[in-house]
């Protein structure tokens, strides 16, 4: 059977995945500071907002659905 889940529950868990992501990158501009230059760290975050972009389009597919 499949739970569903609130509009709250899903925003909660959305803010985790995404705050687990951006301390991971911060965990790896930390770790490699003196070694990342400017364009690997943008390209992080271009990553990192193509896929917010798309979890975001998925959720409003989704939510058309219902």
């Amino acid at each position: 059977m499949v739970e569903e889940m609130s509009q709250q529950e899903m925003k909660d868990g959305w803010k985790l995945v995404t705050d687990h992501i951006d301390q991971e990158i911060m965990n790896m501009i930390a770790e490699k500071s003196k070694n990342v230059s400017i364009e690997e760290a943008r390209e992080a975050l271009q990553k990192l907002e193509a896929w917010e972009r798309e979890h975001e389009a998925e959720e409003a597919a989704n939510k058309d659905d219902e």
